[in-house]
């Protein structure tokens, strides 16, 4: 794919955002972006990994927006199976809806509750829906 032809690709992903002054595109960095978030939910490690190796430089700024964007758009992917770094403390932030989505299915799964749990409590309680006290009902407001 060309440089011009992917660059159009990238275009519906980009056009709301505001960048600060100097944040660069960089379109080898996005397309090994792309091609991440096409293998997820088994490249997800390696994404933040390439994310974290960007992350103080210019084309860092651009390169997080592509990349939750196309998280976003994968979150079924990342609800069937998540991969355990999802649930785990991160310096990279991911999408409220992706984590939100996660946490909820995995909430109520004996074996993953624990880390969804604490998943959930880094988002306001009401927008999992998890119960207010142990045995409490599920789709509160």
């Amino acid at each position: 794919m060309t440089h011009d032809t992917f660059a159009a690709k990238l275009a519906p992903y980009l056009q709301h955002h505001t960048f600060t002054v100097g944040a660069r595109l960089d379109l080898t960095l996005l397309q090994q972006i792309w091609a991440l978030c096409e293998d997820l939910p088994t490249s997800f490690e390696a994404l933040l990994d390439a994310l974290r190796e960007h992350k103080e430089r210019a084309s860092y700024e651009i390169a997080h927006a592509v990349a939750m964007a196309r998280l976003s758009e994968q979150v079924d992917v990342l609800v069937e199976d998540p991969p355990r770094a999802l649930f785990e403390e991160r310096d990279i932030a991911l999408p409220y809806g992706v984590r939100a989505r996660v946490a909820r299915r995995w909430a109520k799964d004996p074996v993953r509750r624990a880390l969804a749990l604490r998943l959930a409590q880094q988002l306001e309680r009401d927008e999992v829906a998890l119960p207010a006290r142990e045995g409490g009902p599920w789709d509160q407001r």
